[in-house]
């Protein structure tokens, strides 16, 4: 008589298939992160040249930058505290040279030491921000990851001195994982 042969997988056979879906998974998900990390960080470095040419279009229209005292965000619907605000004034004063849509950033924000912190923002004159020892008007935004800044010429050093050495590492700070830029706008 001839023995019949079981058909089917051994539980060997079974754990080899699920150790290499969960290989294949794992790889998915991390792929995916890093993918979501760049699309966030290309759509605050657009957003952040948007608002480089809005203030160069300003100031070539009007002789000078948009007349604000403090901190303002730029881009959002709420800021995060401290002495970040919003400004329709600014808003308004931007529209008139880049249209109604104003661009928005990622989420990701900077901490402003005790300002609190800001996804992207403008910081004028008035706050006496100096780069190489005389006070500009500033963007500043935050990109996820320690990563080079995509919009501008950043500019090295800490809260509220910068030079115009161009950072090795390409950001001008970082804090949490969250690379920090200051770009400082042509003095009128």
């Amino acid at each position: 008589m001839k023995k019949r042969q079981a058909s089917g997988f051994t539980i060997v056979e079974l754990l080899i298939v699920i150790v290499v879906i969960a290989i294949l998974a794992a790889i998915s998900v991390v792929a995916y992160n890093g993918i979501q990390t760049r699309a966030r960080n290309a759509q605050t470095g657009a957003a952040g040249n948007a608002y480089l040419k809005g203030f160069a279009l300003y100031l070539a229209a009007n002789n000078s930058y948009p007349t604000v005292s403090t901190y303002h965000c730029l881009g959002q619907t709420s800021c995060r505290g401290g002495t970040w605000s919003n400004s329709s004034s600014l808003d308004a004063a931007l529209r008139t040279v880049m249209g109604n849509s104003l661009p928005t950033p990622s989420s990701t924000s900077v901490n402003d030491n005790s300002n609190g912190s800001v996804a992207m923002g403008y910081v004028p004159q008035s706050a006496n921000v100096t780069l190489d020892g005389v006070a500009r008007h500033w963007l500043i935004y935050a990109v996820e990851g320690l990563v080079p800044c995509p919009a501008g010429k950043v500019a090295s050093g800490n809260w509220p001195s910068y030079t115009s050495a161009t950072p090795s590492n390409g950001y001008t700070n970082a804090n949490n994982g969250t690379a920090g830029c200051m770009v400082a706008l042509p003095n009128p």
